[in-house]
């Protein structure tokens, strides 16, 4: 909702990582088609995160908006959101940060990223209900947005063919009238408890570094300097189609999740890789299921 709001005009450059959420390819090509907006692809560095380097020289040849995900749903790599937001700043250029991955498992200070609109999911790490979330806008989106519909919470009519009053993108220009007011207090509730829960998130990490140490000499994964922050495990198996893992482990397919090409058409083909099983655990998780889970995977045929 925020980025079609961003007036881009013919020839913007939109620069966007390798490891980019297909949804989120989908909706640039979509403005790229509308408006004539270029998008220009990042280059991973040696550690599978986006390239600084290669998104400096980018930056130098002009563009409008970086969009990037913070952790992508293929694999267990955190991009270095931080240090992409301090480039943005040298180069004034506008910043959106997908967190539906990382929010609830991973700190995430907007003051430290410094992007101009950051969204994310309730129902992923933050445990809310599904079709809730949120959307961060920065005091420079709220000038620079317009919401791409309006209602009677962004407009006025004043007139048979007239308008009046502020279109911009204030948060409650952006809701729209029908809510589940149910739904918003679940997730409302999820994250005043992730807030609380200093010990959770390390259990999580607890976990995820477990998983990962015992399916070491069974299942490849994509090595990243930074990934052992995070909680969903890039999964490569040696011996087994990857819906065959979601369906006969333990687990009942609520711990992992095939990615398939569709979900990552920049990253995976350009790896060579068919699919990947994203396995990801939580807080609540026993040492005991996640045995269990690796020894499923062992084996399977």
């Amino acid at each position: 909702m925020g980025v079609y709001g961003y007036p881009f005009r013919p020839g913007d450059r939109v620069l966007t990582g390798r490891s980019e959420y297909a949804s989120n390819v989908i909706a640039l090509l979509q403005l790229s088609a509308r408006h004539g907006v270029e998008i220009a692809v990042i280059e991973d560095d040696e550690h599978g995160q986006i390239s600084l380097e290669h998104l400096r020289s980018e930056l130098e040849a002009g563009a409008a908006m970086v969009a990037l995900t913070h952790v992508p749903t293929n694999g267990g790599l955190v991009n270095p959101a931080e240090a992409v937001g301090d480039l943005c700043a040298e180069f004034g250029v506008f910043y959106v940060l997908d967190a539906c991955q990382s929010a609830g498992q991973i700190p995430v200070d907007v003051t430290k990223v410094g992007c101009d609109l950051l969204s994310a999911t309730g129902r992923k790490y933050l445990r809310g209900p599904r079709g809730t979330g949120f959307l961060y806008v920065s005091e420079r989106a709220l000038e620079t947005i317009t919401p791409p519909f309006l209602d009677l919470h962004a407009a006025t009519w004043t007139a048979s063919k007239r308008l009046s009053g502020s279109q911009r993108c204030t948060p409650i220009r952006e809701l729209g009238d029908e809510l589940r007011r149910k739904a918003r207090a679940g997730v409302q509730q999820s994250t005043t408890h992730w807030r609380w829960g200093s010990t959770q998130r390390a259990r999580i990490m607890v976990s995820a570094a477990l998983l990962r140490l015992k399916l070491e000499s069974t299942v490849s994964s994509r090595p990243t300097r930074d990934w052992r922050n995070a909680a969903s495990s890039p999964l490569s198996s040696k011996a087994s189609r990857p819906d065959r893992v979601q369906t006969e482990s333990p687990s009942g397919g609520s711990t992992c999740r095939p990615r398939l090409p569709l979900t990552a058409p920049l990253d995976l083909p350009h790896r060579g890789l068919d699919a990947v099983v994203r396995a990801s655990v939580h807080y609540y998780n026993s040492e005991d299921e996640i045995e269990r889970l690796c020894a499923a995977l062992r084996n399977l045929p």
